[in-house]
C-alpha cells in the first residue's frame, strides 16, 4: 500500500472543494468518451469522490486528479 492518510485526506478535499461537474467530467472522459454515461454517475462522485473511485476500479481517473493536484500544488 502506498497511500497514506496525509495523502488520503489531500485528496477528499481536492474532491469537495475543487472539483466541479467540468473536471469530473474532463477526468471521466480520460477513461469514456461518452457525456451521456458520464453525466449521471457525478452524483455518486459529488457525495463520495473516494468510494466512487475505489468501487468503481477507476484507476485512469485516480492518476488524472492524482496529477492535477501536484500540478496545482494543492495542499487542502
Amino acid at each position: 500500500m502506498n497511500i497514506d492518510f496525509k495523502d488520503l485526506d489531500t485528496l477528499q478535499k481536492y474532491f469537495y472543494n475543487r472539483v466541479n461537474y467540468t473536471e469530473f467530467e474532463e477526468a471521466m472522459m480520460t477513461v469514456y468518451n461518452d457525456k451521456n454515461y458520464i453525466e449521471p454517475l457525478w452524483p455518486q462522485f459529488r457525495d463520495n469522490g473516494v468510494g466512487f473511485l475505489v468501487s468503481r476500479s477507476e484507476t485512469k481517473v485516480f492518476d488524472y486528479f492524482c496529477a492535477q493536484i501536484e500540478k496545482t500544488g494543492y495542499k487542502g
